[in-house]
């Protein structure tokens, strides 16, 4: 028992929760060893995921689910549903105490402090660098390492304008655009941390 209190003691005192890496790793180690039967609501939790997971056609293989890469619990969660899989209990536990700290606050945290322990700001907010626009500034980033192997002479700018052609995104301005990716980039280290 004495395990889990130093875990809930952790857990305590966390304060970037959904965010962190730290956080889901903290909380998966609850269920990857048996500290979960001492902890009535995470037992029960787990003894519902597993239930879940017996009924299905086809038995999902639940320490896999469990052990997906998964950068923190927002992306677990969003994962493990693009799979039509109920995410982990550890991934729930996370997103209901982020939403229960941001609820808790009577409107006095945004979102991003809710879950992350972090204020809000547009340019670094972990939505900025893990949102809709992801994929295409991933795809920029390739596009750039491949046209500086072609050719190293290449300017960022250029490789931008072809970029935004082969896009078929004629409105956008190819210095404004790097701006943004710069900022994305940036962003997208300081949530990979």
């Amino acid at each position: 028992m004495s395990g889990a209190k130093e875990l809930i003691s952790k857990i305590g005192r966390q304060e970037n929760l959904a965010g962190a890496t730290e956080s889901l790793e903290l909380h998966r180690s609850i269920f990857e060893g048996d500290t979960w039967k001492n902890l009535p609501v995470m037992e029960s939790l787990e003894l519902a995921w597993q239930e879940y997971a017996q009924s299905q056609t086809t038995i999902p293989d639940l320490a896999e689910t469990r052990g997906r890469s998964s950068r923190d619990a927002i992306q677990s969660f969003t994962r493990c549903l693009e799979d039509g899989v109920i995410p982990p209990p550890e991934t729930l536990n996370l997103l209901s105490t982020a939403f229960s700290r941001y609820l808790a606050a009577n409107g006095n945290l945004s979102l991003d402090e809710g879950f992350f322990g972090r204020p809000h700001k547009k340019h670094s907010s972990y939505a900025f660098a893990h949102g809709s626009n992801t994929d295409r500034m991933k795809a920029f980033s390739t596009f750039l390492a491949v046209s500086k192997v072609e050719d190293p002479r290449a300017s960022q700018v250029n490789i931008a304008e072809k970029f935004l052609k082969y896009d078929n995104d004629d409105e956008a301005d190819a210095e404004t655009f790097l701006r943004l990716w710069r900022r994305w980039r940036q962003a997208s280290t300081k949530w990979a941390e």
